[in-house]
């Protein structure tokens, strides 16, 4: 037994050490001169006059890191990071947020005024990149209405979680509230270049689900989130001044972007890291091992 679990501690490490973060940034950015290219696209950093970045989740100081050795020493990156513990070290030209995950706290709404902040005044001549990972729907938040109190926030996020709704359900209503997810940090720089990076475990086809889609149209309505609140009896579980979206219906709820958005023209996802990348190496670590292995998702 205890050999059996050395191997197993051996797979998993060897695993990590194939996704390191910072490298695979270096080899899906790759990076000849002034041009970057990223999946299928291709873009020229000298365009631009400012960079910045958002990197938000367990993973942001990672992957707000491998970006800087990627653009590193010609160009430079400023940007917030919102980690729920302290990063190695500080980043230069990044603000970090110690924000709170499950539940958010004052920094995660510090932490999305200083996105919206960062974004605001942003032009043609403006490259952002946004960076996440998982954990970013509570470490990123900026409510819509701004009398809606970190307080409201959090015991609506209390209820959601609890009430058995699956992940998409959830994301309906926090996306409806917020200022940040359901692709309105995408929508706060309409005319920048925006490129966001995921490492993600959630299948393909549902990458809204990745921090509540910040970056990227809001496949959910408000009649969704309307839906969400009375199938799982939330109503009563929330302070009055979110019940008052809910009880008016339609009327106090924004609708959120949607593909036809102009925000989204110049908007670009790619997947740095997901579930498959994670099978091939632990598949590879385990065979090497003399384990006969089959990957089950």
């Amino acid at each position: 037994m205890a050999e059996l679990k050395q191997t197993a501690r051996r797979i998993f490490a060897e695993t990590l050490a194939a996704i390191d973060i910072p490298a695979t940034m270096h080899r899906k950015l790759a990076r000849a001169g002034t041009r970057i290219r990223y999946g299928d696209a291709e873009i020229d950093l000298a365009a631009f006059n400012r960079i910045a970045a958002i990197a938000v989740g367990k993973a942001a100081y990672a992957m707000a890191a491998g970006l800087c050795d990627v653009l590193a020493p010609q160009f430079h990156a400023t940007g917030i990071l919102a980690v729920p513990a302290p990063p190695p070290r500080e980043l230069p030209g990044f603000r970090t947020f110690l924000a709170g995950h499950p539940v958010p706290n004052a920094a995660s709404l510090a932490a999305g005024s200083a996105a919206l902040d960062l974004l605001a005044g942003s032009d043609e001549r403006t490259l952002v990149f946004f960076l996440l990972s998982g954990g970013g729907s509570a470490l990123l938040e900026s409510p819509l209405d701004p009398a809606i109190s970190l307080e409201n926030i959090q015991q609506l996020n209390r209820a959601l979680v609890t009430c058995g709704a699956p992940i998409d359900d959830i994301n309906a209503v926090r996306k409806h509230l917020s200022a940040v997810k359901g692709g309105r940090l995408a929508a706060a720089a309409p005319r920048a270049m925006k490129i966001t990076l995921g490492v993600t475990d959630v299948p393909a086809g549902r990458e809204s689900a990745l921090a509540s889609g910040p970056t990227l149209p809001d496949p959910t309505t408000v009649e969704d989130a309307n839906r969400v609140v009375e199938q799982y009896g939330l109503l009563d579980e929330l302070p009055p001044i979110l019940q008052a979206k809910f009880v008016r219906r339609h009327s106090s709820l924004p609708e959120t972007p949607k593909a036809n958005d102009p925000a989204f023209a110049r908007a670009h996802f790619s997947l740095l890291l997901g579930m498959p990348d994670l099978f091939h190496h632990a598949h590879r670590a385990a065979e090497s091992a003399g384990f006969v292995t089959v990957c089950d998702n």
